[in-house]
């Protein structure tokens, strides 16, 4: 849903009657206050295994969502366009087939916190449905307090770097993986937020300084990406940016930011791989504290450069825009760079010792073998194919098939793995949306869940497409906000599809909170 679809009676900020003077006060609490409640989920539930810590935050967007939900139907009583209905029903059918598996589920009392679960994670999908319709125009504190968020947590996560006495004097891992304790959640969370970070760099409303700030932030996110060294979130990261730079007529402006942001950061991130006391495992920790002190130093020099940089390249921008032509031409080069991607990597596999045929076999053998070698614990498994899921939807598969109808109810998996496994792997989840849901809730849940991702993909289409009406929609600054937002959610679904993220609130809630709002 957009702004001028949302219903009027209990909107606010500009149209709550407020004076226009205290309009950009009180979207700045907004936003604040959205950071501030992503951040404290994040802390508080970790990596969302804890059931006490969990509970707590299930509780919460329940009731967070019992009184936006009420006060939203009040505000759209007199609207006659429901919109966002048919996703919340769906939604809400796959916590009921989740709940009714307690029934035959091999594991009742696991299927029970998984409805529970489920409830949550409706819940926050339902927040966000709400807030479109209270608030319609503040989809900008949403991408801003998403935005902060996914700064705050990937900075606090390299603090545990810079000062590892204070904050992990007893890690013994290199990667990333603090505040949720796994460091693909902590790839993610800074994947969210560059979708965002690229909206406010290349935006046309607002002021010049606060586009700047798109630049040290984008390198403050990579740098997290990088040390996380997950690959899952890379993918995700990617697939989203580029979702983004396809879609909006932004690209030049996303370009100049993403660019200088992503090469600064990677810099940065290269340059700490090659430091043990940054990247290896087990080192102790005055050697972890040294190396700390040189991290900080250079991310306070990366901030600094990028802002620099950021102040100049937005000056420039405002002052000598490009004619339209030019800016056409450039934008469709940049289009087709995107396009040849691929090909120019066909082109490198075609050159290697294998061949293209031999390196897409081998990879292919890596990545769906479950005997296949693992990669190591460090920086090189960034370019390495093979991983553990292949033996984990191999499972998922195998309990699938056993009983394809029903499946083996909510949480399931790791119970009945044990009766399929080929090893002595203990897991929890399958590493994988689908393959979970086959597993758990079998063919009902399947396609409960793609009527779900059917009606959802039409209202994201409604809020982002070209089309409203018999009128041609133009490009507005609300509409490029509405595809930074949908970024977002394509980068959490990517990361859902091969990982456990969804699973986490630090992670599902903001890109519930998103993706309920383009429903």
């Amino acid at each position: 849903m957009t702004t001028t679809e949302a219903s009027e009676p209990l909107a606010i900020s500009s149209s709550s009657g407020l004076p226009s003077r205290w309009a950009p006060l009180g979207r700045l609490l907004l936003t604040l206050a959205f950071a501030a409640l992503f951040c404290a989920l994040s802390f508080h539930a970790s990596g969302g295994l804890q059931l006490t810590t969990l509970t707590h935050v299930e509780v919460f967007l329940i009731a967070l969502a019992g009184i936006l939900g009420s006060l939203s139907l009040l505000a759209g009583a007199q609207s006659r366009k429901p919109w966002g209905l048919a996703s919340i029903g769906f939604f809400t059918l796959l916590a009921f087939v989740t709940g009714a598996s307690i029934i035959w589920a091999i594991d009742p009392a696991i299927a029970w916190l998984e409805t529970n679960r489920t409830l949550a994670l409706l819940s926050a999908f339902v927040v966000g449905a709400a807030l479109v319709r209270l608030a319609p125009g503040e989809w900008r504190s949403l991408l801003g307090g998403l935005l902060l968020a996914s700064f705050f947590i990937s900075l606090y996560a390299l603090l545990t770097k810079v000062f590892p006495a204070a904050l992990s004097e007893n890690e013994t891992y290199g990667r990333l993986r603090e505040p949720f304790g796994y460091w693909n959640a902590v790839g993610l969370t800074a994947a969210l937020g560059l979708p965002a970070a690229a909206w406010l760099g290349a935006r046309r409303e607002g002021h010049a300084a606060v586009a700047a700030l798109a630049y040290p932030l984008v390198g403050i996110l990579v740098v997290a990406l990088m040390l996380a060294y997950s690959r899952g979130a890379l993918l995700a990261a990617a697939l989203g940016l580029a979702f983004w730079l396809i879609l909006v007529p932004l690209r030049l402006r996303s370009a100049t930011v993403l660019i200088a942001g992503i090469g600064f950061g990677a810099l940065l991130g290269v340059w700490a791989f090659g430091q043990s006391g940054l990247s290896a495992d087990r080192i102790e920790l005055p050697l972890r504290s040294d190396a700390g002190t040189e991290l900080g130093v250079g991310l306070l020099a990366l901030t600094v450069i990028l802002l620099i940089v950021g102040l100049i390249a937005t000056w420039l921008r405002d002052r000598r825009p490009w004619p339209a032509k030019t800016a056409r031409t450039w934008g469709a080069l940049l289009l087709i760079c995107l396009a040849l991607a691929p090909i120019a990597l066909a082109a490198l596999l075609a050159t290697s010792d294998k061949g293209f045929g031999g390196s897409i076999s081998s990879g292919w053998t890596s990545l769906t073998d479950p005997n296949a070698k693992q990669p190591r614990n460090d920086p090189a498994r960034l370019t390495a194919i093979g991983s553990a899921r292949a033996r984990y939807w191999r499972d998922a598969i195998a309990i699938f098939k056993s009983k394809p109808v029903l499946g083996v109810g909510a949480g399931g998996y790791t119970a009945a793995r044990l009766i399929v496994r080929k090893d002595d792997l203990d897991v929890l989840q399958a590493h994988g949306f689908l393959v979970q849901t086959a597993s758990d809730l079998g063919l009902i849940g399947l396609a409960v869940t793609l009527a779900l991702l059917a009606a959802w993909l039409a209202g994201a289409w409604r809020a982002t497409g070209p089309w409203r009406g018999p009128e041609r929609r133009q490009w507005s600054d609300e509409r490029a906000g509405m595809v930074a937002l949908a970024a977002t959610v394509v980068a959490f679904g990517v990361s859902s599809l091969i990982d456990w993220t969804w699973l986490i609130p630090g992670t599902a809630v903001p890109a519930l909170f998103a993706g309920g709002w383009l429903a």
